[in-house]
């Protein structure tokens, strides 16, 4: 979760900035902060808590819901409830988060979801009749952008006519590419911006030239026209919405009785213009006065698409939604024009300008976001078109598939600027062709099962790694290393563990551990019989009591009860960091028994798994780490969602995005080159031992030392798995053994 983000600052910020933003006639939507606002709402109800106003409900059932799971799920929802109110759409806030934005769904939210947005629509439609209608209680009002006229809906069509709108996705899915490519550069010449106050001072003047630009061009270009685009108000011989036309029309510069199509256009309200190119009037005579004029569309849909592929990223809230579907309106009407004519000439019945108004929005909005199936629900939601439901998604899906020729979403395309990892739902194929070893980080940094209390600070002063496998480490001779997997511990619980709260209950002397390593009865029950279980090669072997699911360990040295998954997860989502922790000599020399508070059971792949099997686990799962293992069960290396990018795939085997992967023609870099690797932790070469693994991951493992000259280098350090610390105190001659047990908690 990007930081910050889910504050309740940014939610009155969003909230102030978007009013504004909208009334000052700016090009962007009021929808995006609606669905941010919804979210930071599912965020905050789902914890019971605020920082900023210093409230806590720890005593209510809330406490329930504060873990990382039920939040993501009440993201979710809040996201659901945000499109609901704005569009008055609950099927399609649920199709939109999970096409867009869940990275992770189960049946459980889909239902969860659904309640949220039947709500959201209901008490906002409730709102609205009773502050704009006749009285509270009434639901006569719709939602906030909701597009359906009046008195007329203009959804005819002929079925010949669908081939003409597919060709308008093409059309739209050509005008996506472009916009986003645009707004692409000009994201990234933004981010070429100097950090700190000079960017901010940047960005306010940037903002502010775009709204000089936008006044100027939204004023100036009706007065360049004067009178050229002047129709009447009478449209007794035209069909359409008549009291729709009368509503919205704005005289400008016309006479008494007339109306500038253009000046209406950029006047009113993105809603109120979207109704009028659906509702208006239209004949199959082009030039006729009942229709609006070809250059006005012109002379408003190219400016007004150029504003808004610059207002996009400016510093202010703002959504995508409605500037594509008003200029997508725009070039639809524009291209109903022939289409409409062609097909009375050729004696069919045609479409009014309304329709292929509408299928040019879709096609827009497609082409630009790469929605197919939640966008089709909401069109057919806001308008009544359901008659139009199969020419939508066709038009959707055409737009999709030619945007997707050339470029990405831009939804998709802002989240790799910002390097966020998120992963869509299909892999790329070519990830069938490679291996869990060839992208994953090698030599993770592990923690021993029973690890000192001051070596384990340092690694966690060190390194700002989220995961750390836990491990039994044994050594062979003066260079052979063997790290057992046991379980995995995330950072927030190790500095829960070393926090002044709870360190005295963890902290265990270490001769106490040295008699407990001497104890002939340890592997024995309390009658003296001896638990064995049976390994792969049929050779029955001793384990601790420990080890069985729910027993637990006696320590005759301490009848201090261990902490619990609660008292783990009370400080959530602010726990300790490793920076204001500080033990006493006294405490460094203690031990900590890990694997009474680690994830006994991480998930955990072979090296010679596929990527195309990693992705999918971590998809289906919601995984945060996938520790890698050799044939032996030693962990040799840790993937993250970083590490399945495609970006950071393609570094490993030195690609560029303009060449197609092939198996024939490239091969993995070693470790210590992938230097454009954002997920590769920094690792001191010339003091570290590391593993050396053979071609096609063959695990005869040779301990080396390496002098390649780059360990003067540092890497950025995002990531969650990093490299282990050998001039750290080692604690081999431990037996873990001993300091087994179990924690009933959920599975990370």
């Amino acid at each position: 979760m990007i930081k910050r983000s889910m504050r309740i600052k940014t939610l009155f910020a969003k909230a102030t900035g978007v009013v504004f933003a909208v009334a000052g006639g700016l090009p962007v939507g009021k929808e995006g902060p609606m669905i941010h606002t919804g979210a930071i709402m599912g965020a905050g109800l789902s914890q019971g808590k605020s920082s900023t106003f210093g409230c806590d409900t720890r005593w209510s059932k809330i406490m329930a819901f504060r873990n990382d799971m039920e939040k993501r799920d009440f993201i979710a929802c809040g996201a659901a409830a945000g499109v609901a109110a704005a569009f008055g759409a609950p099927l399609g806030g649920v199709m939109f988060i999970l096409e867009e934005g869940a990275s992770w769904w189960h049946p459980e939210l889909t239902w969860r979801a659904l309640l949220c947005a039947m709500i959201s629509a209901f008490v906002s439609n409730m709102c609205l009749s009773g502050i704009h209608g006749s009285k509270w209680g009434l639901l006569s009002r719709d939602s906030l952008l909701a597009f359906g006229g009046k008195n007329h809906n203009p959804w005819e069509y002929s079925a010949w006519e669908i081939p003409c709108f597919v060709l308008l996705g093409v059309i739209g899915g050509a005008l996506g590419i472009a916009f986003n490519a645009i707004n692409e550069r000009i994201t990234r010449w933004r981010r070429s911006w100097p950090q700190g106050r000079v960017r901010s001072v940047l960005r306010y003047i940037e903002l502010i030239g775009v709204c000089l630009v936008v006044g100027f061009l939204s004023f100036g270009i009706p007065m360049v026209s004067n009178r050229s685009f002047c129709r009447r108000k009478s449209t007794d011989t035209c069909s359409g919405d008549e009291d729709l036309v009368e509503e919205y029309t704005v005289q400008m510069y016309c006479d008494d009785g007339d109306y500038d199509p253009l000046a209406t256009l950029w006047f009113n309200s993105p809603e109120h213009a979207i109704k009028f190119l659906f509702y208006h009037p239209s004949t199959t005579d082009i030039s006729s006065p009942c229709n609006i004029p070809a250059g006005a569309l012109v002379a408003f849909g190219v400016p007004y698409l150029l504003c808004a592929v610059v207002t996009y990223g400016v510093a202010t809230p703002s959504g995508l939604f409605l500037p594509m579907i008003l200029s997508g309106a725009a070039f639809g009407r524009l291209s109903g024009m022939p289409f409409a004519w062609l097909w009375y000439e050729a004696g069919i019945g045609a479409a009014s300008h309304g329709t292929y108004a509408l299928i040019g929005a879709a096609a827009m909005l497609g082409g630009v976001t790469r929605m197919t199936i939640s966008l089709t629900v909401i069109m057919i939601e806001t308008t009544g078109s359901v008659q139009l439901g199969l020419p939508i998604f066709l038009t959707a899906l055409a737009a999709r598939v030619t945007g997707n020729l050339m470029n990405e979403g831009l939804y998709d395309i802002h989240i790799a600027l910002q390097h966020v990892p998120f992963l869509p739902w299909d892999p790329p194929k070519w990830y069938k062709s490679i291996r869990a070893c060839d992208i994953m980080s090698h030599n993770p940094i592990t923690v021993s099962i029973a690890e000192r209390a001051g070596d384990l600070l340092k690694k966690l002063k060190l390194y700002t790694h989220n995961g750390f496998p836990v491990v039994v480490i044994h050594k062979k001779g003066q260079r052979s290393r063997y790290r057992r997997l046991c379980g995995m511990i995330l950072r927030k619980h190790l500095c829960q563990l070393l926090s002044p709260q709870f360190r005295s209950r963890v902290l265990i002397e270490g001769d106490a551990i040295s008699e407990q390593n001497q104890d002939p009865n340890r592997f024995s029950d309390a009658s003296g019989d001896t638990k064995k279980r049976k390994v792969p090669n049929g050779k029955p072997t001793r384990r601790p009591l420990g080890d069985a699911k729910g027993s637990q360990v006696r320590n005759t040295h301490s009848t201090r009860k261990p902490l619990d998954w609660s008292e783990l997860e009370a400080g959530y989502p602010h726990f300790p960091v490793a920076a204001s922790i500080s033990l006493t000599q006294e405490e460094e020399a203690k031990f900590i028994n890990l694997r009474q508070y680690c994830d006994p059971v991480p998930h955990m792949v072979p090296a010679e798994a596929s990527v195309w099997h990693v992705y999918n686990l971590f998809r289906q799962l919601g995984l945060r780490h996938l520790c890698v293992i050799d044939n032996n069960g030693d962990v040799i290396g840790v993937i993250t969602r970083q590490d399945l990018t495609e970006a950071h795939c393609r570094q490993c085997f030195d690609i560029g995005w303009s060449t197609k992967p092939s198996m024939r023609t490239w091969h993995p870099l070693p470790a210590h080159k992938r230097k454009r690797c954002k997920s590769e932790a920094y690792i001191e070469y010339d003091s570290r031992p590391t593993w050396t693994l053979h071609p096609r991951c063959r695990y005869t493992r040779e301990s080396t030392e390496r002098d390649d000259g780059y360990g003067d280098e540092k890497l950025e350090d995002d990531k969650d798995i990093g490299e282990p610390d050998d001039n750290l105190p080692s604690t081999e001659n431990i037996n873990p053994s001993v300091v087994t047990g179990s924690l009933n908690q959920p599975g990370h």
